[in-house]
This record gives C-alpha cells, sequence and structure tokens, in this order.
C-alpha cells in the first residue's frame, strides 16, 4: 500500500520517544502527519511539488528551490555544523539563536532529540533561511524522508546506509553518511555521499584527517566528535571541508538552566578558530 510515495506496509520509524516497527494499522499517525506538512507547505509554496506529489520546504522566502550546491556552500561557508539535541521546541529555538548570533548557523536537529520531527518543523517555520536545518542521527529512508518533509535541508547519519543515500539524492538534499575506515569512507563516497561525516574523529585526531586526505583528495569530510575551539584549526589545516560540533558547542545543562550567552560565546570562539584558517 502506497500513499503520497510512502509504503505503508512497512515502516520503520526511529525516535528517542519510540523505537518500533508499525504495521498498515498503526500508520494513522505518520500518515496524518505527512497529510498534514504536505498542506501548510502547499499553502507557502503552492507551486513546488515533487514528482510524487510531496512537498519538500524551500530555502528561500521568494519561493526559489534550494539546490545541493545551495546547501553544500552554505555548509562550507560556515565551517561549522551544530548538532544540538533539546527537550523542546522552544529550548531548542532559543539554544539556535544564541548559536547564530554567535556566527553559526548551519544546525543539525538529531532523531535522539523527543519529537525530532516537530521539532525541525517548528525550528524551520520560526527561523525561515536565516539558518540551514538538517537532520541527525538518521538510520533510515522513512525517517530520512519524513524529516525532509518537516524541513530538513541535509541529513547526517552515524553510519553509511545506502537506502538513505539514494532518497536524499533522489530529492536533492545534501548526505552525510558516517563512516571511519578508509574502506568504509570510500564506499560511502562511491554510494554517492555528499560529504562524508569521520566518527568519531576524537578516535585519530587531525594527522587520522590528514592521513585520509593523502589517498583520498577527492571525497570531503567531515569530522565529528572530539571538536572544540582548541583543535578546530588543526582539523581544518588537516583537510576537513567542515566540522561537526556537538557537546564543546551545546549541552543540555547549558539549555536547561538558560545560559544561552554561554552558547554564543562559545560559538564566536569557534567561528573565529575556523577563520583563523583562512
Amino acid at each position: 500500500m502506497f500513499v503520497r510515495g510512502v509504503n505503508l506496509s512497512f515502516v520503520y520509524f526511529k525516535d528517542c520517544t519510540f523505537n518500533y516497527k508499525m504495521n498498515v494499522k498503526s500508520n494513522y499517525n505518520l500518515l496524518k502527519y505527512l497529510t498534514q506538512q504536505k498542506k501548510s507547505q502547499q499553502h507557502k509554496y503552492p507551486n513546488e511539488q515533487c514528482g510524487d506529489g510531496n512537498i519538500i520546504r524551500k530555502k528561500q522566502n521568494k519561493g526559489q528551490p534550494m539546490t545541493k550546491l545551495d546547501q553544500m556552500q552554505r555548509i562550507e561557508k560556515s565551517g561549522i555544523v551544530a548538532i544540538i539535541r533539546a527537550n523542546s521546541s522552544k529550548e531548542l529555538i532559543d539554544a539556535v539563536v544564541a548559536i547564530q548570533k554567535g556566527g553559526v548557523d548551519v544546525i543539525e536537529i538529531t532523531m535522539t532529540t523527543p519529537d525530532a520531527l516537530q521539532v525541525i518543523g517548528d525550528v524551520s517555520k520560526r527561523l525561515g533561511s536565516s539558518v540551514l536545518i538538517g537532520v541527525g542521527s538518521v538510520l533510515d529512508a522513512e525517517t530520512a524522508r519524513a524529516a525532509m518533509l518537516a524541513g530538513a535541508e541535509f541529513v547526517v547519519c552515524p553510519v553509511t546506509k545506502p537506502d538513505v543515500i539514494e532518497i536524499c539524492n533522489r530529492y536533492g538534499k545534501v548526505v552525510i553518511p558516517g563512516a571511519f575506515t578508509p574502506t568504509e569512507i570510500l564506499h560511502a563516497w562511491e554510494t554517492g555521499a555528499d560529504y562524508v561525516k569521520v566518527f568519531p574523529a576524537s578516535g585519530g585526531g587531525s594527522s587520522y584527517i590528514k592521513d585520509i586526505k593523502a589517498p583520498l583528495p577527492q571525497i570531503p569530510l567531515i569530522p565529528t566528535g572530539g571538536i572544540n575551539a582548541e583543535n578546530a584549526a588543526e582539523f581544518l589545516t588537516a583537510g576537513a571541508a567542515a566540522l561537526g560540533v556537538g557537546s564543546a558547542l551545546v549541552s543540555n545543562d547549558l539549555i536547561e538552566s538558560g545560559d544561552f550567552d554561554i552558547l554564543t560565546t562559545r560559538a564566536k570562539s569557534l567561528v573565529d578558530a575556523v577563520k583563523s584558517v583562512g
């Protein structure tokens, strides 16, 4: 059974609030969500439909599609992908605004965030094209597709999943699968990755990125894990295209305590480190 391009006979949908397989009888909530997203985005972007009839949120206010090149240029210009987990849309929006003040405007909202799809939709509607919103911790094509419908402009995976890469390329969204060894990195690239997330980067440090780039200079890498303001320049000098930064920039403790000025300060420090490389 297919509804608006979604195979409802077998949907694997993963979020931190639930992790189970839904059969046809329990697909009502997913179908309702996709229908609501279609209606709301048709109202805002009436002429922007994909081939299967679904709506993919576009970046620009005038309704012009945001191409994959636009997305990649935004990521590389920033040099930093801020990885955020929060307990609510409001907390996450406040954190994003604080980080944006510090100069970081590329945000990855992980699927381990409670009600992640709703949060992605809320942040996209509230902040619009002032930030580039993506989704992280994606493990299957169904989740990637739902996140794109919610407003995600890029998709990040902790591992390489060919089905996720395929669906992102189909709909023109940047896809960043995770890998670590040279064989894994090359496999991700040959499968269709736009960037490869080297994870965990803390396992090899900046010298590992340099070693990988020597035989594989054509593959743009985004090391993630253990990146901070002190070593960011080292990773970029070693050949990284951009950096994935999590707890060194954003922590749940800071978000819950409302210390958003600290987030702004941390973001500025990271931006300064990126600019120092030139």
